[in-house]
């Protein structure tokens, strides 16, 4: 989500367009706060596989410019077909990157 003076836009990173949520964040830097973030299609079976699926979301992580303006989480919604384990899988990564 994107806010410029009381106006609400947003923003879609790959795989859903060509940019990376990096080339986002750099874009963007200090100028807006990223709400989401991680696509929401990357939680579905259908769209990554469960073997890709961890690849995938350590990659994101780690790839993350900054976490300044920035609230981490499944960009617009969750799916309902979201399976439990990939969002407890996502938890559980962000939780090895936080300090203490």
């Amino acid at each position: 989500m994107i806010e410029f003076l009381g106006h609400h836009g947003s923003i879609c990173p790959q795989p859903m367009t060509s940019l990376s949520f990096r080339e986002v964040q750099k874009r963007f830097r200090n100028k807006i706060t990223i709400m989401g973030g991680i696509p929401a299609v990357s939680v579905l079976p259908d769209t990554i596989s469960d073997r890709a699926f961890r690849p995938f979301i350590e990659n994101f992580l780690s790839d993350l410019y900054t976490t300044e303006h920035l609230i981490l989480g499944i960009s617009d919604t969750t799916p309902p077909a979201a399976p439990l384990s990939r969002l407890v899988a996502i938890g559980e990564q962000i939780r090895q990157l936080a300090p203490g």
